[in-house]
């Protein structure tokens, strides 16, 4: 893959990550409700001090965390690269 095709992909991904935060955002001001995967986040940050960004950062970090127990230390290695994208989406 060329490396301005694969620019274009990561930006066009980036892009993508922002709209979907830019929709949660709007539904949950709105009051129309949130999404499925949002909906832990959100009761969390009615019932403690934290916002609903800052509970759906610890989320992702711990969904994350437990990708790694599943998958086990011993083969970590090897999707390295694959678990390094996912950490600039918390």
């Amino acid at each position: 893959m060329k490396s301005s095709e694969q620019f274009f992909r990561y930006g066009l991904f980036f892009l993508s990550v922002v709209i979907n935060a830019i929709g949660i955002g709007a539904i949950t001001v709105a009051r129309i409700g949130t999404t499925p995967i949002s909906s832990p986040n959100y009761v969390f940050s009615l019932h403690t001090p934290l916002t609903l960004g800052y509970t759906t950062m610890i989320f992702n970090a711990l969904l994350i965390f437990l990708e790694c127990l599943l998958i086990g230390f011993s083969e970590l290695k090897k999707h390295k690269t694959a678990l390094l994208m996912q950490i600039p989406i918390l």
